[in-house]
């Protein structure tokens, strides 16, 4: 009986292919107001790094705007075309790139050479299972809590016990675990840093990889 309920925990696990974490991980975001507030970086010399939030402003194609984190593995998800590896290029060797990415899709119809690439500061981002997610004008004093709670309510499907944290000079994913979400009020244990994202798993995710 014990290797058929393994069997059928695997087979759950391969059904959903991977896909809650990579749909957490990597949210695509349309540019709100806090992101549209925020402060750029414009030097074309400037070298992205792995927690940098990047924007894609498209004026002929308002379908390929967006911004989202250059995740631990150096690469970003963009509107349209999907992933693409930023961490290590500087802005404009990325805007070249994506410029390229974006000419050769199917889905894009506009002037590619037109496409904007900028790092966008003083901003943290809330996403996973939570109803409200994306980015938010980051303060000081802000604690993990406060992240959780601006993203909205917990979704049925979020794991109620654990976040991920994903910090920009950190190669790891931190995970802060609590039994109640007031727990994560502690000011001067889980302080907000600008560039953090907070991710609320799924069950799912949880389960099969702790």
């Amino acid at each position: 009986m014990r290797w058929l309920i393994a069997v059928c925990c695997v087979a759950l696990v391969v059904a959903a292919g991977c896909g809650p974490s990579k749909r957490a991980e990597a949210p695509l975001f349309v540019p709100n107001d806090a992101v549209n507030a925020a402060a750029s970086v414009d030097d074309p010399k400037y070298v992205i790094h792995a927690g940098d939030f990047v924007q894609v402003t498209s004026p002929t194609t308002p379908a390929a705007d967006c911004i989202g984190c250059v995740r631990v593995d150096g690469d970003v998800a963009l509107a349209l075309i999907g992933y693409a590896r930023a961490a290590g290029s500087t802005i404009e060797e990325f805007t070249q790139t994506v410029r390229t990415l974006y000419s050769e899709s199917s889905e894009f119809t506009g002037d590619a050479n037109t496409i904007t690439v900028k790092l966008k500061l003083g901003l943290y981002l809330v996403s996973g299972e939570v109803t409200e997610g994306g980015f938010r004008a980051f303060q000081e004093g802000l604690t993990i809590y406060d992240a959780v709670v601006a993203g909205g309510e917990l979704t049925g499907k979020a794991e109620k016990g654990v976040v991920r944290l994903y910090r920009k000079g950190v190669d790891k994913v931190e995970l802060i675990r609590y039994s109640k979400l007031e727990e994560l009020k502690d000011a001067p244990q889980n302080p907000l840093q600008a560039n953090d994202w907070i991710v609320v798993p799924l069950k799912v995710y949880h389960l099969s990889h702790y």
